[in-house]
């Protein structure tokens, strides 16, 4: 059982118990999810701070949200299809009939999602037989199988099988949701050593003010506004004039940021080299939406 206060210490604690440890199994427990489904969620009280402990373990259960999922497993924000390659986190369904709701999405790292806006029950059946582990989860009212899965680490496989994405334009996610068609005609490019990723979409995708302008774009999110100046590496921060680490360019005729100045929208950024997609991800958990005068 994973704590959710003092993460530092709770993470230390994790790597130096994993280290001494010769369990066949390595199954830990923590309230919030890693691979979350809220549209608003985050996961900032875990990852990065945890990340080392967590990736040492072989599942996660989790809850929090009222919906079920289970993801790849997945490693240095990678996503894999053996139970060797990462860390396979599992989110258990709400077992009683999901009083508050819930509005869920699935992500791009789950291989299994049911978002549970039924007023039903939920509930895991975890089997372990030496090296395999089967776990299924299940609708109490009626007995539909939500999903049932074996992890088997003699065969080093989960069935049923699942392929994690591997993208051939990269891909932005922000807190895990791939954009869809908005960024089909803007994928993220690496230019001079530099990924650029086109903000206007980023920021339009979560809910954010957008104003392109010639030569200019301006974006406001989470109590910051950005202007943005093409060919510059300057930007205005509510009102605040700042230095980014790379100009901003113009390519597929939109303006494109490095991605490192997310920062300037409290974000912090990570990219999926195997699957080739950037994930942006903010610790705040409002719905942001531009107010209709």
């Amino acid at each position: 059982m994973i704590g959710i206060n003092g993460p530092e210490d709770v993470n230390e604690w994790m790597i130096n118990d994993m280290k001494k440890n010769r369990r066949q199994w390595n199954i830990g427990t923590y309230h919030f999810p890693i691979c979350y489904s809220g549209s608003n969620c985050a996961n900032y009280d875990a990852y990065p701070v945890m990340t080392e402990g967590f990736e040492m373990l072989d599942l996660v259960f989790s809850g929090h949200e009222h919906n079920f999922s289970r993801s790849f497993p997945r490693r240095n924000e990678e996503l894999f299809e053996r139970p060797s390659q990462g860390t396979v986190h599992y989110m258990l369904g709400n077992s009683n009939q999901n009083p508050p709701g819930t509005r869920a999405i699935s992500k791009v790292w789950h291989s299994a999602f049911y978002c549970e806006e039924e007023p039903v029950s939920v509930v895991a059946i975890v089997e372990v037989d030496g090296d395999k582990m089967t776990l299924t989860s299940k609708i109490v009212e009626d007995g539909r199988i939500v999903d049932k899965c074996t992890i088997d680490k003699g065969r080093d496989e989960i069935t049923p099988y699942a392929i994690a994405p591997k993208f051939n334009q990269t891909r932005m996610t922000f807190k895990g949701a791939l954009m869809g068609l908005c960024q089909y005609p803007v994928p993220c490019e690496k230019i001079d050593g530099i990924w650029y990723a086109c903000f206007g979409t980023l920021i339009g995708y979560i809910g954010g003010y957008v104003l392109k302008e010639k030569g200019k774009i301006t974006l406001e999110v989470y109590g910051k506004r950005v202007e943005f100046f093409e060919n510059s590496d300057k930007a205005v921060v509510n009102g605040e004039e700042k230095t980014i680490c790379a100009k901003v360019l113009r390519v597929h005729d939109q303006l494109y940021m490095p991605a490192p100045a997310c920062e300037l929208f409290d974000m912090r950024w990570a990219y999926a080299e195997r699957n080739n997609f950037i994930s942006f991800e903010h610790e705040n958990e409002d719905r942001p939406i531009t107010v209709q005068p």
